[in-house]
């Protein structure tokens, strides 16, 4: 089964701070894009702002070390230390000592919630790796971006959420004591081909699509600031990441070929619900224009967002482009994205829009593999 992998690391842009600004205080304030907290329940939040502020308020177990994205990197948090038995089946965990619950939160503390405005927390001065160096912590809401901006170069603000693109990035940059950090590893964007229907179903349909686009070329599309082009179904950097897994060649000429061989000399038309968020309407866009030169169509209909999500969901889109950033380890792509039971419109669906059903034994066997190296084999 061929599979098309684009430009990965779109969402990098994390955030721009004033250095000055915050060298002459212990309050952070910080401007996100959401216009509201969501959930903030550790167990249950799902948006990425909601997740930057519990990082804040709450320990677990253990973490990844401070700079790495990998598991390899785990260390002791609350745990002190841990072990296992031969078969990595009971694990034990040893607690710290002396560490202390405030309301039963983190290194800091929750004070205030206004809705669609506002969050503050509060230093813990108890903190068991020592009290933070900030007195405070406000998280703004601020869903549009020119008012974040504005907010932001008028000194309101010390950090925001910025934008996926290389004007933002560069016009931000050039503001005096203000630095730009773009963290990865970020999301990857794949497209993904319904395979159950024609003419998606012809891996020949499938490969000319992938010789087709030009990853290079996408990613000085969405701008090399804020995109890094794709290497595998797995992002760079991930546990379990193969480095060279033999991507199909941008080539035109053996596209137009393949869609012959197909029995399509006059090229395809093909469908996608498309989302009108403009990073992944931009990105959209672009594979549109490199498909049309090889005499594929790509027909986008555009919907809100939430309805987006909805319809690809309900397998209404042969031609699906989705934007993911997960915990980064194979294992999480391959089962959400790859395994059979997660294939959307089955009684187990997850984000199998492909409709992938050729490495289920191999993914199983890597779950269930307690030898680090045979798993990552």
């Amino acid at each position: 089964m061929t599979r098309l992998h684009i430009a990965a690391a779109l969402l990098v842009l994390g955030s721009a701070a004033t250095l000055d600004a915050v060298a002459q205080k212990r309050e952070l304030v910080v401007a996100t894009s959401q216009s509201d907290a969501g959930n903030l329940d550790p167990h249950q939040a799902a948006a990425g702002a909601d997740k930057g502020i519990l990082n804040w308020m709450f320990n677990a177990l253990v973490r990844i070390r401070p700079g790495q994205s990998n598991p390899e990197f785990i260390e002791p948090d609350l745990a002190e230390s841990w072990t296992s038995n031969a078969a990595g089946t009971v694990w034990t965990f040893k607690i710290r000592s002396g560490v202390e619950c405030h309301h039963g939160y983190g290194p800091f503390m929750f004070d205030q919630y206004q809705a669609q405005q506002h969050l503050r927390l509060l230093a813990n001065p108890k903190y068991f790796r020592g009290a933070p160096q900030l007195s405070s912590v406000m998280y703004r809401y601020i869903a549009s971006d020119a008012t974040r901006d504005l907010a932001f170069r008028a000194g309101e603000v010390d950090m925001v959420f910025g934008r996926q693109n290389n004007q933002w990035v560069e016009r931000t940059r050039a503001i005096p004591g203000v630095q730009v950090a773009a963290m990865e590893p970020a999301e990857l964007n794949t497209l993904h081909l319904n395979t159950t229907v024609k003419p998606l179903d012809d891996i020949r349909v499938r490969q000319a699509i992938a010789h087709a686009i030009d990853r290079k070329a996408m990613l000085r599309f969405v701008g090399s600031e804020v995109g890094r082009e794709a290497v595998s179904v797995v992002p760079k950097g991930n546990l379990g990441t193969h480095d060279n897994p033999g991507l199909l060649p941008y080539d035109v000429a053996k596209a137009k070929q393949l869609l012959a061989e197909a029995g399509f000399p006059n090229g395809i038309k093909l469908k996608s619900v498309a989302s009108t968020l403009p990073v992944l309407l931009h990105i959209s866009e672009g594979l549109q224009a490199q498909l049309r030169t090889a005499g594929i169509e790509l027909e986008l209909e555009t919907v809100d967002h939430p309805t987006y999500h909805a319809n690809i969901r309900k397998d209404l889109s042969p031609v699906t482009l989705y934007q993911a950033a997960r915990f980064p380890v194979a294992d999480v792509y391959l089962t959400q994205f790859y395994l059979s039971r997660s294939t959307v419109g089955t009684p187990t669906a997850v984000t199998n829009f492909s409709h992938c059903n050729v490495a289920d034994a191999e993914i199983d066997a890597a779950k269930a593999e307690s030898n680090a190296d045979k798993q990552k084999a």
